[in-house]
């Protein structure tokens, strides 16, 4: 799960530096787009510690199933 928050986080990274060469103060829609990454991380981390609390596991699709691989 960190694996592919990194890479999401990086990648919008990117995508803002990229957009902010080219629209210069209108970037900071970027930074709206890190705010709901930001809250999106933390709903999904509770979700997870609530249902480990209750001995479940919470699958994620594209994620779980790389995981299971290791």
């Amino acid at each position: 799960l960190t694996a592919a928050e990194l890479v999401l986080w990086l990648a919008l990274n990117v995508a803002q530096w990229a957009v902010g060469l080219v629209l210069g103060p209108l970037a900071c829609f970027g930074c709206i787009a890190f705010l709901i990454l930001g809250v999106g991380q933390l709903v999904l981390h509770i979700m997870c510690i609530v249902k480990a609390l209750n001995g479940e596991r919470l699958l994620i699709p594209g994620v779980s199933q790389y995981a299971d691989q290791f």
